[in-house]
């Protein structure tokens, strides 16, 4: 449910990428060559916000992916976009990073992403199941059952 994932060998680099499934809180704690790893998830969807609490061994680094559909809080409001990535190096201290609720949300951006692939021609027929119907409501669902194919 953390997504933690090695993006060099000996987890020099790895990546952290959520993946939320209605959970409020996950706690992983992983020993690699790198040191200890630890991640703390603490989410409460019905607000929109989160936290991602990382510990990330000193002279190593971790990307960490904001979860489909949310963003890293960012202090200063800019006109661009929030993030949706952000690469942390280590510290002997937890590095604490607030996300939050993407506005268009989950089914938004997934719809958009349907749309998008609908507009390029494709050479063959994908195999893939329709948007509509009782599968296309289920956004999260169809984010599960996409995901395990």
């Amino acid at each position: 449910m953390a997504g933690l994932s090695p993006l060099e060998p000996g987890w020099t680099r790895w990546k952290v990428q959520p993946v939320l499934a209605g959970l409020e809180n996950v706690d992983v704690s992983l020993s690699s060559p790198a040191g200890q790893i630890e991640i703390s998830l603490r989410m409460q969807e019905h607000f929109g916000t989160g936290i991602i609490v990382l510990a990330v061994p000193s002279g190593y680094v971790t990307e960490v992916f904001a979860p489909l559909g949310w963003h890293i809080a960012v202090s200063d409001r800019k006109p661009e976009p929030p993030p949706t990535f952000r690469s942390i190096p280590g510290e002997k201290s937890r590095v604490t990073l607030k996300i939050e609720l993407s506005p268009l949300g989950i089914s938004q951006l997934v719809a958009n992403r349907e749309q998008t692939r609908a507009v390029k021609p494709s050479g063959s027929a994908s195999g893939k199941a329709p948007v509509g119907g009782w599968y296309g409501k289920f956004s999260i669902l169809r984010l599960l059952l996409k995901w395990l194919s």
